[in-house]
């Protein structure tokens, strides 16, 4: 039998042994009744996804893993089946990525070409 425990899988190295505390959206943030915090997905995607993977979300919802994986390179595949949430989420994840820098600084790539931070 092969096992059900994919952890080994998902985590590098040891499992969380923590809650992950994040602040709540407030009622005029909020375009769906079970949307995560930007920023609490964007910690969880860049802790969690291989920098080189596919990042999947089965229940999209607003598109906030999609915009944690625009926002920390990954590549996203989204899964919504209410089409006024699908819009949502493609709205917020091509706003997300038409705001994405495309290329980084070549001192951020390369430092070595640039002693002493010139």
């Amino acid at each position: 039998f092969p096992s059900h425990d994919t952890s080994k899988y998902c985590f590098q190295g040891e499992r969380p042994k923590s809650v992950i505390r994040s602040t709540r959206l407030g009622g005029c943030e909020l375009v769906h009744p079970n949307q995560k915090p930007d920023e609490l997905m964007v910690d969880i995607v860049a802790d969690y996804a291989s920098p080189y993977g596919v990042v999947l979300d089965p229940f999209m919802g607003s598109g906030s893993t999609g915009v944690a994986a625009v926002r920390t390179g990954r590549k996203f595949i989204g899964v919504e089946i209410d089409p006024k949430y699908f819009e949502i989420a493609k709205r917020r994840i091509q706003e997300e990525l038409a705001s994405a820098p495309l290329f980084d600084s070549i001192k951020e790539v390369q430092p070595e070409l640039f002693p002493g931070g010139q």
